[in-house]
């Protein structure tokens, strides 16, 4: 699963997923992977002013909140491929749906924390709610 994940897609995503949608980060934090750790990646800390640490293996606790995270994610996945190798083509739907579970800790969905704003699932556009009515100003004649 992890040997197509080039050092190239890697920064790839760090510029099209990280920096393109919630702007430049202050930390990177990677474990010590050499696709997470190449010159392609100090090339872009550095172009962005990025400070890029490690995690050590010999710390789990570090990583706990990645690691649970990383396994709900999986779950859904899971779920939604059952069996099929595509699973790279599911994974931006899995991620948008644990992205819209509110997390008990802080009452809030990870989108919210990041965007600023509520998601607007497809279904809404499509069988309008009145959250999207609210939104685009929908008078009740329309």
């Amino acid at each position: 699963m992890y040997k197509s994940v080039t050092k190239k897609a890697v920064v790839d995503f760090v510029r099209s997923n990280i920096i393109c949608r919630s702007g430049i980060p202050k930390i990177i934090i990677t474990d010590n992977a050499t696709n997470l750790n190449s010159h392609l990646m100090k090339q872009v800390c550095e172009q962005f002013k990025i400070v890029h640490r490690h995690s050590t293996p010999y710390r789990p606790k570090e990583n706990g909140a990645v690691e649970a995270a990383n396994k709900n994610i999986k779950k859904i996945l899971r779920k939604m491929v059952q069996g099929s190798r595509q699973w790279h083509e599911k994974l931006p739907f899995a991620l948008m749906g644990y992205r819209m579970i509110v997390r008990t800790l802080v009452g809030a969905t990870p989108y919210l924390l990041d965007y600023g704003t509520k998601v607007v699932i497809p279904a809404e556009v499509e069988i309008t709610s009145l959250r999207t009515i609210v939104e685009a100003e929908i008078e009740d004649t329309e």
